[in-house]
């Protein structure tokens, strides 16, 4: 599951238009394009392409080059080149804290991405130490009930649940939730995507008559805003699927986790890494449920993909 999705823009380039700028600008909005789809191999070509026309600019235009190496430096990081990407931040971070000033809104905002894309890749100390500074800056110029502090503290709290401290990320996460949210469709899936995490965080703890309701509730925002088949449904539905197998509830687990797999599928792609877990959780709810002949059927299917699931 991708609970982290980068919300990189492409910045215009002021000054006249050239055919330089053109291309330019059409390479950096196919690199955004592929970073937000995962697609990493491939932006890394493309950013780097557009990095060196930036570069290479007469006159020399500082924000393009910044950009591209934002870019760039979001696809090495996805594609598993920490060693690339860690200078590109530095540089991309020094630029925009540069030009937007060490203590605004907007460079809580960049620090905020940035550590998105380390949260996603597993360095979760690199992410920490750039979401606490963006949740102070956003508290003191936002202040304390500002829909991005409840970015923030979410942020944080993912964290913190990543180092498996649940009981810091839990009062983040109540916290963030306790912020009025804006009605709007992307502030209310945030919401959703909060409930889903404090949810698990509370099924990982036996708590589970806190858990479901919260799954409920996310399950029905992204159904209403998202449609009935689309991964975020299948997330919610998978981990109300892994709540209902806690209490014991085999079979009824296993109609969720059947319905997450058909929509992965679909929408997915048959060798995607979620699809691989919705067949392990389907197979695991089927022999509990003492239905071995399908428990070994969804087992096969698992074992068949395993080998060839694109990461």
């Amino acid at each position: 599951m991708r609970q982290w999705l980068l919300a990189v823009l492409v910045v215009g380039v002021a000054g006249t238009v050239s055919a330089q700028g053109i291309e330019w600008q059409t390479l950096q909005e196919e690199a955004v394009a592929l970073n937000q789809r995962g697609q990493y191999a491939q932006a890394v070509t493309v950013a780097s392409k557009a990095l060196d026309i930036a570069k290479a600019s007469v006159p020399p235009n500082a924000q393009a080059e910044n950009d591209s190496t934002a870019q760039l430096a979001f696809a090495y990081s996805g594609n598993r080149q920490p060693a690339d990407a860690e200078p590109l931040f530095a540089r991309y971070l020094d630029a925009e804290k540069a030009r937007l000033g060490a203590e605004t809104p907007e460079y809580a905002s960049v620090l905020s991405q940035v550590a998105a894309a380390y949260q996603r890749d597993g360095q979760t100390p690199k992410s920490l130490a750039l979401v606490t500074p963006s949740l102070k800056i956003r508290e003191a110029a936002l202040g304390p009930a500002h829909p991005l502090v409840a970015q923030s503290l979410s942020q944080l709290a993912l964290a913190y649940e990543s180092q498996d401290q649940p009981a810091l990320a839990e009062p983040l996460y109540r916290k963030a939730l306790a912020i009025p949210s804006p009605t709007g469709k992307p502030e209310q899936l945030a919401v959703a995507t909060n409930q889903n995490r404090l949810a698990r965080l509370y099924t990982r703890q036996n708590q589970f008559a806190k858990a479901e309701p919260l799954l409920l509730a996310s399950l029905a925002t992204r159904e209403k805003l998202l449609g009935r088949n689309d991964p975020q449904v299948a997330a919610s539905l998978t981990d109300l699927g892994t709540l209902y197998a806690a209490q014991g509830q085999h079979l009824r687990a296993a109609g969720l986790h059947k319905r997450a797999l058909a929509i992965r599928e679909q929408t997915l792609g048959s060798t995607h890494p979620e699809v691989l877990a919705s067949l392990d959780a389907l197979s695991k709810a089927m022999d509990q449920s003492d239905r071995m002949g399908l428990a070994i059927y969804y087992a096969n299917r698992a074992t068949d993909l395993r080998g060839s699931v694109t990461r």
